[in-house]
């Protein structure tokens, strides 16, 4: 099942491109082969449906749009949809980054209930059933930064899923009412730290949601108006039944406050940071192994440095730019695999440092990819993944070892490029996503 999202003449419409033989596959049962319930559709993070046998080369280009929401004739305008919806027996759950609000259409495309979600500047949590009039938004107020960026996560009787402003919920499905809700920002989080927030998509591992997320002080560290830096990237693992935390992994060590404080220097000028080291929020939504019950995911830059020792001058530190391995059952490190060493960065550095020669913000978004593959003639179970610096790396999956890589480009940003890239590289680096 594929859902399309397009533009049309509301903010954001999202549109079911879908072939008539289709409707008899909506209307039937669960089918976990043909359903898309989380992110990657599975978790071995490939995004690839096997059950998928609807469209192929003969029949794409037939396809016609079946339904959209909101409606043409509708004057509903909804926020904009920035992850990819869940389709489970037909029905479609998504939620939208700016107006925050969580949505679930039926398989014609009519809304079933929507959740206007709670946020800390005082608006009340609120499920509008099917046939109520949804109210009217503003978007010139609609509030951005407690949206939901990230996919839902649909399992048994619940919707799962969390957002920009630290809270995780869980809905029931079938009426959208709140079954219960954490927050990442109140003293009873451990860590809990006041702009945590949740940034990967969930999955369901071994009877636990997992989720992830940080704080996203990349942002706004590295100035006088700042002093913080004191935060870690982190993933949990949730009862479903609860909310109950089981375990929770937090990515690095403990910031600290930096006496007297470390200042560093660019072209753009000096940053200062009054506590490190510190490690941003994890964006990469994890995959994981069943058989040797492991979860995989990438890790972001040091959004503040630590203070360098006689022993250890580095700034960095080496879970950042990384891809860590955690026993899924404990929640315990098993191997961490740099890829990026030296990337301290925030948003107030430029992307590509001139001094150090060195491109920023690199960090690993994507989630790392399960499969096997012939490894000096002998199969192997390898994490494939894309990262910012426009390569595609192979590690092993037992202990992280790097396998192979695409050829990455480490010149200065001038044009043309000098010296000229390798014929075989996929990406120039980037920055910012």
């Amino acid at each position: 099942m594929r859902v399309a999202i397009r533009r049309a003449w509301i903010p954001l419409s999202i549109a079911a491109a879908m072939l008539g033989a289709w409707s008899n596959a909506l209307a039937g049962e669960f089918d976990p082969a043909r359903d898309w319930p989380t992110y990657n559709r599975d978790l071995l993070g490939w995004r690839y449906n096997p059950g998928e046998s609807a469209i192929g080369p003969k029949n794409a280009g037939q396809l016609v749009e079946k339904w959209r929401f909101p409606a043409r004739e509708s004057d509903l305008r909804i926020g904009v949809i920035h992850a990819t919806p869940i389709v489970v027996n037909g029905e479609v759950y998504f939620g939208t980054a700016t107006d925050p609000t969580f949505y679930k259409l039926g398989p014609d495309g009519k809304l079933l209930w929507s959740y206007r979600k709670p946020t800390r500047s005082g608006l009340a949590a609120r499920t509008i059933p099917a046939g109520e009039p949804a109210p009217s938004h503003d978007f010139r107020s609609a509030t951005t930064r407690e949206g939901i960026m990230t996919s839902a996560l649909v399992v048994g009787d619940s919707v799962y899923f969390g957002d920009m402003g630290g809270w995780f919920y869980a809905l029931d499905r079938q009426t959208g009412k709140e079954r219960w809700k954490i927050d990442a920002r109140s003293a009873e989080f451990p860590g809990a730290h006041p702009i945590n927030l949740f940034f990967t998509s969930p999955i369901f591992v071994d009877g636990k949601v997992i989720a992830g997320g940080g704080a996203l002080e990349q942002m706004i560290s590295g100035g006088w108006l700042y002093r913080g830096s004191t935060g870690r990237g982190f993933l949990i693992a949730l009862d479903p039944k609860d909310g109950r935390i089981v375990w929770k992994y937090d990515l690095g060590p403990k910031p600290e406050r930096l006496n007297p404080p470390m200042v560093l220097k660019d072209y753009w000028g000096s940053h200062t940071f009054f506590y490190g080291p510190a490690t941003s929020t994890i964006w990469s939504t994890p995959s994981f192994d069943a058989e040797t019950q492991t979860l995989y995911f990438g890790t972001d830059v040091n959004t503040a440095p630590r203070r360098p020792t006689s022993d250890n001058p580095r700034l960095h530190t080496p879970e950042s730019c990384a891809i860590v391995a955690l026993d899924a059952r404990t929640g315990k490190e098993r191997w961490v695999s740099q890829i990026k060493p030296g990337d301290v960065w925030t948003s107030s550095m430029p992307a590509y440092n001139s001094v150090e020669r060195r491109y920023k913000d690199q960090s690993i978004g994507d989630t790392p990819k399960i499969y096997t593959i012939p490894v000096d003639k002998v199969p192997t179970k390898v994490l494939g993944f894309g990262c910012k610096d426009g390569g595609f790396y192979i590690l092993r999956a037992s202990d992280g070892k790097r396998i192979a890589q695409t050829p990455t480009y480490n010149g200065p940003p001038v044009f043309p490029l000098s010296p000229a890239p390798d014929r075989r590289m996929i990406a120039l680096p980037g920055c910012i996503g």
